[in-house]
């Protein structure tokens, strides 16, 4: 080609900046060939150009001096190559972002160009120069070209108006304040896709427009034809203002397909009204999400509902997600069941085990309010089905409806009941419950196979004894049902005093709540026994006491319990207690009987102290009613398979009783097998007849029986 492409020279400029009250920077620089047999650079009309760039749209000028004029500069070097000159620095030039390309010419062509920025400060916008001065040896040309200040046509005046709709495609800066006299309108707010008038219509097409990588989608305040999906991943939707966006259904919300997991899904501040339809929203497989949403107006009832949280073994569990703030209320139309945690694709049968997916777990409801003051659902307001265990919930307000008097405010176990459900871990820290309906009998908090704690349980409005709370009596009878509930408030049984009031619970805000179901004409319900245990030190060993409070029940159709027991088995020396406080005991219906009793060894006086009373119990007879306690050694059964041959063991006592008398009885010791207690029969005077009966294939018995007759 030509002879000087031959001997391409390369160029070196050495940057000085002469920081000068003019703001100008001195560049200078050198020629060079690419060899010692080429000519001389300053020769054969070899000259360099400066031209200033990146102003377009606007007047170049120096601040605080005037335009600039001309907008390039030519500049011959001497016969060693030398050439240098001086200019404004661009950081001294308004618009921002201009820059300098600087030719190489020869022989009338341009042989190379690069981009500098020559700065008098070290603030060049770009940071892309440093402050002179500056060694061409180790400061490059710009490898990218600056932004351009303003995208508009070239060459505008200082003062612009705009009519009607403009679009600034790309970015745009504005080098002095701008009044603008009406609405700004954009549909990408530095990514975030914006669904208001005049950009996206709807929230589904502003999602359908995302990457598949997710991203944000603002909504402006208003009604909208609610998004049916949410495809992607990392997808946020915003309301700009908090609760100011109503999306509007007649179909369920489905969020997640069931397939695959979506994992850090954000709503905030929206509405989603399902138009009184029996639909509601269904979370699917969510992982790492946030919400913060009001529910409304969905008549669906169990197992559907307003919200409903569930999982699949194909996707995942419903895993780790944070509800900040939840409410689900009418919205001036209906509501059926609000919250539903829907788990069972974990559990492969009740009583069975656990898949190790599909699960509903370890998720938080920081703030969930479910009715209001005038409405609430119609059904229940919360229910756990089986799969779902460790969420946590923290401030809980459940307002059941109109007409709603048998609803809970909280089920636990609907699917498994009376056997395993994997509803465990459950934690509360404030449940507030309350029903508008007069009459409601509930209860609130219904218990299946389950356990967990409440911290506070407040049983508010229309709260009495039999709405406090039910349990499942096949799952209470087997000891399935673990809860630990303190602090509780309301006046469960509209009585002036607590249920139960002593010492500790007065000291350490502690209630122990163990149910107290009711005879009725036809049956007996399982009666549970609270034991307590202590030890004693003689001075040469510790002895062991056992303390039972428990109770008996007769079918007289009296919906009360008939008798309360103390039992004490111990050491057969004096034993001295006192209870602190009265013991109260709130029953619904009638009245009850107290006794106290001691164990069949006692040969010796036993002094008993209460607020009330003072007496004394001497072998078996008590002052508080006649009394009379005796053993016989535990009759093995006979099955050859899990409930079959029950074994009767008969119980003489030491007097014939005279007239009606109620007995307690139970097993102690373990002499073969797993025994279970069932029950009495054949009482008459002289003696009473305890069944046991074995709980596997192998014969069973207890080392003894004891029972305890009363008058």
């Amino acid at each position: 080609m030509f002879a000087m492409m031959r001997k391409l020279t390369l160029l070196t400029l050495l940057f000085l900046s002469v920081c000068s009250l003019a703001q100008t920077v001195a560049v200078s620089g050198t020629l060079q060939t690419m060899g010692p047999s080429g000519p001389n650079p300053g020769s054969n009309n070899d000259f360099v150009v400066f031209r200033l760039k990146n102003w377009q749209g606007d007047l170049p000028r120096v601040i605080g001096v005037g335009p600039i004029d001309p907008l390039s500069y030519t500049i011959t070097p001497d016969s060693s190559g030398n050439f240098s000159t001086t200019f404004y620095g661009n950081d001294q030039i308004t618009p921002l972002h201009t820059y300098y390309v600087f030719e190489q010419w020869h022989d009338g062509k341009i042989q190379s160009s690069a981009n500098y920025q020559f700065c008098v400060n070290a603030n060049c916008t770009q940071g892309l120069a440093a402050k002179c001065p500056c060694n061409i040896n180790t400061q490059p040309p710009l490898a990218a070209s600056p932004n351009q200040a303003l995208n508009v046509a070239p060459l505008l005046t200082l003062n612009n108006i705009w009519t009607g709709t403009n679009t600034f495609n790309g970015p745009t800066i504005f080098n002095s304040s701008i009044v603008f006299n009406s609405l700004i309108n954009t549909c990408d707010l530095n990514g975030a896709l914006i669904v208001s008038a005049g950009c996206y219509s709807t929230p589904q097409l502003a999602i359908n427009a995302l990457p598949g990588s997710g991203g944000t989608v603002l909504v402006a305040p208003g009604t909208y034809s609610g998004p049916t999906s949410i495809p992607n991943s990392n997808t946020s939707i915003e309301c700009a203002t908090w609760l100011g966006c109503t999306f509007t259904y007649t179909t369920n919300l489905a969020l997640g397909n069931g397939t695959s997991i979506l994992r850090n899904i954000k709503l905030d501040g929206i509405i989603f009204d399902f138009g009184g339809t029996a639909h509601g929203i269904i979370m699917t497989s969510l992982q790492y999400s946030e919400f913060r949403i009001q529910v409304q107006n969905s008549s669906a009832v169990f197992p559907a509902a307003a919200l409903l949280l569930t999982a699949t073994n194909t996707a995942g569990s419903f895993y780790e997600n944070k509800f900040d703030w939840l409410s689900i209320q009418t919205g001036g139309g209906s509501l059926g069941t609000g919250l539903i945690l829907n788990g069972d694709q974990n559990i492969s049968g009740c009583g069975g085990t656990q898949v190790g997916a599909g699960a509903v777990f370890y998720n938080q409801f920081h703030f969930l309010t479910i009715g209001g003051q005038a409405s609430g659902p119609s059904a229940d307001a919360i229910d756990f089905t089986s799969g779902a265990d460790s969420n946590d919930f923290g401030l809980v307000s459940v307002i059941l409806g109109t007409g709603n008097t048998t609803g809970h405010a909280v089920n636990f176990g609907t699917r498994c009941p009376s056997s395993y459900g994997d509803i465990v871990f459950e934690h509360f820290f404030t449940l507030s419950a309350n029903a508008i309906q007069a009459g409601y009998t509930g209860p609130f908090i219904q218990y299946g196979d389950s356990e967990g704690a409440i911290d506070n349980y407040v049983c508010g409005t229309n709260c009495s004894g039999s709405a406090f709370q039910g349990f499942d009596p096949t799952a209470l009878a087997a000891g399935l049902i673990n809860w630990n509930v303190q602090d509780i408030g309301g006046n469960i049984y509209s009585l002036v005093n607590p249920v139960w009031d002593m010492n500790n619970a007065a000291l350490h805000n502690e209630l122990l709540m163990i149910p107290l179901p009711v005879a009725t004409a036809s049956n007996n319900y399982s009666c549970p026994v609270i034991k307590l245990n202590s030890a004693q030190w003689t001075g040469s060993a510790n002895t062991y006491s056992d303390w039972a409070l428990s109770c008996t029940l007769a079918a007289s159709g009296v919906p009360t319990f008939e008798n309360l027991n103390l039992t004490y088995q111990g050491p057969s020396s004096n034993v001295n207690f006192i209870l602190g406080t009265n013991i109260k005991l709130a029953l619904s219906g009638g009245g009850f009987n107290a006794f106290f009793s001691g164990n069949s060894s006692m040969t010796a006086s036993v002094t008993l102290t209460t607020p009330l009373k003072t007496g004394t119990l001497v072998d078996g007879s008590s002052s508080f009613g006649f009394m009379q306690a005796a053993s016989a050694s535990g009759v093995a059964t006979t099955g050859g398979a899990a409930w079959t041959g029950a074994s009767s063991s008969p119980v003489s006592w030491p007097t014939p009783f005279t007239g009606a008398y109620n007995a307690v009885c139970t097993g102690d010791g373990v002499a073969s097998g797993v025994p279970i207690y069932q029950g009495t029969t054949g009482q008459v005077a002289g003696g009473i007849t305890v069944i046991t009966q074995q709980a596997t294939a192998a014969t069973a018995s207890f080392s003894t029986v004891e029972c305890i007759g009363y008058q």
